[in-house]
C-alpha cells in the first residue's frame, strides 16, 4: 500500500504491485477513487514529474470486482531522483484532476 493522496479535495487510495520501483521496470498501480462510478471516469498515470508530456502515460482499466482502476506503467530509465506516480482523473463531466503519490 502506498497510502492515500489528496487530489483536488478527493482522498485517492493507491497500491503498487510488482515490487519496488527501478529504472525500466514494469509496475502496477491500483487506484481507488473516493466514489463509485462503475468505470465512467478515466484514470491515467505515469512515473516521472508533473509534465506528462515527458513521460509514457498509461490508461487504467476499471476492475468492477474491486471497484478500482488497474494501471501498468514502465518506470523511466534513468529514473529521476524526484520521480513519483502522477495520477490524472477525468470525471464523466469532463473535469480533470491531477496529483501525485510517492512510491518510496
Amino acid at each position: 500500500a502506498l497510502g492515500a493522496t489528496t487530489i483536488d479535495g478527493m482522498a485517492v487510495e493507491c497500491w503498487q504491485g510488482h515490487g519496488d520501483t527501478a529504472p525500466g521496470k514494469l509496475l502496477h498501480l491500483v487506484v481507488k477513487l473516493p466514489y463509485s462510478d462503475t468505470g465512467a471516469s478515466t484514470v491515467r498515470a505515469w512515473i516521472g514529474d508533473e509534465n506528462r508530456l515527458d513521460w509514457l502515460v498509461a490508461k487504467g482499466e476499471y476492475a468492477a470486482s474491486h471497484d478500482d482502476y488497474d494501471i501498468h506503467a514502465t518506470a523511466p530509465d534513468p529514473l529521476p531522483d524526484d520521480a513519483a506516480w502522477w495520477i490524472e482523473i477525468e470525471k464523466p463531466n469532463g473535469s480533470t484532476h491531477v496529483g501525485s503519490i510517492d512510491f518510496r
